[in-house]
Order: structure tokens, then sequence, then C-alpha cells
């Protein structure tokens, strides 16, 4: 049997979350619809990693600036594995059991899975029908888009989802897409290098030169490099991408 709300919301990101905070008190009933974590991209994959790892490698580029401007031996290794603890820490560890206890706290109801707009009134998801009396608010947010590069479908690939949570430091990346999280990821891999000792350098930045542009034609070669785009999958033994 059909539930009824007085306004039913596809998507629970930062949009649905504004909406039920901005409804709370109200009066007015709402049914959140949410297929994976209530708070969005920006949290878990986008902003908040994205400045995490940003952090790290800021701390890398002053350790290196350190002997030029007030020591005479600094030495560091790169513990990735501790950076990406760190960044799994702050994304929640992909938790968004606080998030949706908020949500609801607000006295929205939540509905997890993909929800279907079959008509102009009429959310399905999981089986069930929420019927909006009033409004249907369409808030699902958006993915990255897959670029149609020859080659690119028989590869692996990052997306911004696994460039901002990352398990591994890829020796190579490129970021195709300049958009906020694009550039944020690109600084955040191209300031940290694996070591900093005397005699070897002192910018971080050496190690990884992510490309924050393509040109028209692209085409796959083959090298063992990690190739990042704002879209879906990931890991290792990559192709990257030249351009010419």
């Amino acid at each position: 049997m059909p539930q009824e709300f007085d306004v039913v919301c596809l998507g629970g990101g930062v949009a649905g979350e504004a909406i039920a905070g901005g409804m709370e008190g109200s009066g007015v009933s709402l049914a959140v619809v949410e297929r994976e974590l209530v708070g969005g991209e920006c949290p878990y994959w986008g902003c908040v990693p994205s400045k995490t790892l940003l952090r790290s490698a800021e701390t890398l580029e002053e350790a290196g600036r350190a002997r030029t401007l007030a020591a005479s031996r600094v030495e560091w290794t790169v513990d990735f594995p501790k950076v990406s603890k760190r960044v799994l820490w702050m994304a929640r560890d992909l938790d968004d059991t606080r998030p949706a206890a908020a949500l609801e706290a607000t006295g929205a109801k939540l509905f997890r899975g993909a929800g279907k707009l079959v008509d102009l009134r009429t959310v399905e998801v999981g089986g069930e029908q929420l019927v909006a009396r009033r409004a249907v608010v369409i808030a699902n947010g958006g993915t990255a888009a897959i670029p149609r590069i020859e080659g690119l479908d028989k590869i692996e690939y990052w997306t911004n989802r696994q460039a901002a949570v990352p398990r591994e430091l890829p020796e190579r990346l490129v970021v195709l897409g300049g958009g906020a999280v694009g550039v944020e990821l690109a600084q955040a891999f191209a300031r940290r290098s694996r070591s900093s000792r005397p005699g070897r350098g002192t910018s971080a930045s050496r190690s990884l030169r992510p490309a924050l542009r393509c040109c028209r034609t692209c085409r796959p070669t083959a090298s063992r490099s990690w190739t990042a785009i704002p879209a879906s999958r990931s890991r290792n033994k990559q192709r990257t991408w030249s351009c010419t």
C-alpha cells in the first residue's frame, strides 16, 4: 500500500539534508530516498577527503622547505598507509550511521534504496511506493562523466571516489578534469613524494606530475600508472594517457 508524505525528496546528500533541516518543526511530512550514503559525495568522496589529502601534502611540502628556512637536516619518508587511514577517518570510514540518525531526528523518514520516479507524484523504492501530496524534490546529485576515449573501457581507472580515499600511492597519475575536486586531488598527489633526504631534492612535488587538462586526441600507452578520472572504478596496473 502506498505511503503518503507532503514532500518526497530523491537524494539524501547535502540538498536533502538541508531540506530536512529547513522543514523541521514545520508540520510538513518528508520522505528522503537515498541509495548510498546520507551526506552525499562531499563528506565521503569529495571535498572532505580531498582537503585531508591536501593537508598531509602541505605538511610534507613544509617539511621540505624547513631545510632552506630553518634547519640543516630534515629527513622524512611518506607513510602512505597512515595518510590513507586518516583520510578514511575523516570520511567517517564511509559510515553514515550518525548523519542518517541526524536526518531522521529532524522528523524526516529515510528510505534506503534506488528511487524511481514513476509519475509526477510517486517515487518507487525497494518495492514501496511513496506518494507526494505537495511536491517531489529531485536532489540526487551527479556522477562524473566518463570521457569517450578509445581503449578506456579496456583498462581499470580511478574516479574521484577511489582517488579521494586511496589505499595506495601511485607512482604516476593523470587527472582528467579541472573542477574543484580534480584540482585538489591533483595538488595533493603532486606535493607528495615517497621520501625527502639530503641530496635528493627538497621539493615533494617532483615525483607526481598530474595533468590538469587533456587534448582532443588521447591514446593509451603501456605503462604501470594510474589514470584518475572523476567517474568510477580503480586499482593498479594501469595505463597512462598521453596527449598528441
